[in-house]
């Protein structure tokens, strides 16, 4: 007779299952766990968002600061000397063509390569400088003692020098050993009808063109035209300020002067996105602290800016923007040194 094998199978009490009590217990636990875990996770992810906003306002700024403080370090340059007296034979009274507060044309200069005004949005800065091309044209000889309209100023090449564009030719003075007769610095700010070869000629033709009214280029000594190894320099006025942008927001903004097929005009650029305000304060040779443009009695004295720009992040962090006020020092490198 074979034995029957019968298979153990488990105690009625170890098959029970879960009660709904310990069902309970777990979902909440889980529940506490998952809610801890989602807590870190937000918590990060704000911390995240906070982080990365500040780092781009922050280089946004920085981008700002450079931009800005090699325009303002050059305003005011004129290549030769800053000892040179200056005449303005462009036929307008755009602000690009620094006709402004002063008794001539060397004093407009210095009041206006570097100006503080205000606008719609707060504090604004213009800025003026002569600033050579890459291949720098030199003056090969003087020019005819007749130096009035229209003349052609011979120079070693024009690389980077186009009709239509706003210049500015200078020289380091006259003396001659014969008769003993000298002059100091002298220079001219002008529109090139053409630039060709060795040759930029100076005429009352373009746009806006030159005035015929002075009947020299340079004034007031004889000889009045550019005399040898003088320089040929491009005028680059621009400004800054914050504005509307496309978006219904603020940004930075830099309008420069643009020449299209030899007529000049002006082009506004959006530097910096999420720039709400611009706050300028200036330090005049001789103070001891920065002063707002209204006290700026005299904007040559000018020596130093104090930039300060408002920023607004785009992210929203705990329900509201990213904001920061970042702050820089230029100093007016030309008034300086």
């Amino acid at each position: 007779m074979s034995a029957r094998i019968r298979q153990a199978g488990p105690a009625r009490g170890a098959a029970r299952g879960v009660t709904l009590v310990e069902l309970m217990v777990s979902l909440v636990l889980g529940l506490i766990v998952a809610g801890a875990a989602m807590a870190v996770f937000l918590s990060n992810r704000q911390t995240y968002l906070a982080t990365e906003s500040i780092g781009r306002l922050q280089e946004n700024a920085r981008t700002a600061f450079e931009f800005m403080a090699r325009d303002i370090r050059a305003a005011g340059m004129i290549p030769c000397s800053n000892e040179t007296d200056l005449n303005n034979i462009v036929d307008s009274t755009e602000w690009w063509t620094a006709h402004g507060a002063g008794a001539n044309p060397t004093e407009e200069w210095a009041n206006t390569s570097f100006l503080g005004y205000s606008n719609a949005d707060g504090d604004a800065l213009q800025l003026i400088a002569a600033l050579p091309p890459a291949v720098i044209p030199t003056v090969v000889t003087a020019t005819p003692a007749d130096g009035s309209l229209p003349l052609d100023l011979a120079v070693n090449n024009v690389d980077g020098i186009a009709a239509g564009d706003l210049l500015m030719v200078c020289d380091f003075g006259y003396y001659d050993a014969t008769t003993e007769d000298k002059r100091s610095p002298e220079g001219a700010i002008f529109q090139a009808t053409s630039a060709s070869g060795t040759t930029i000629n100076i005429s009352e033709t373009g746009s806006p063109g030159n005035s015929m009214s002075d009947p020299n280029i340079f004034i007031p000594l004889p000889p009045q035209v550019p005399q040898k190894n003088g320089l040929v320099s491009v005028v680059q006025p621009v400004r800054w300020y914050i504005g509307d942008n496309a978006r219904g927001g603020k940004s930075l903004f830099r309008t420069r002067l643009v020449n299209t097929a030899g007529a000049l005009s002006l082009a506004e650029d959006e530097i910096v996105a999420d720039a709400t305000g611009l706050d300028l304060a200036y330090l005049v040779d001789g103070g001891d602290s920065y002063v707002a443009a209204a006290s700026v009695a005299d904007w040559s004295k000018v020596v130093a800016v104090r930039i300060q720009l408002r920023m607004s992040g785009t992210d929203r962090v705990d329900g509201d923007p990213i904001e920061r006020t970042l702050e820089h020092v230029v100093t007016v490198r030309n008034r300086a040194l």
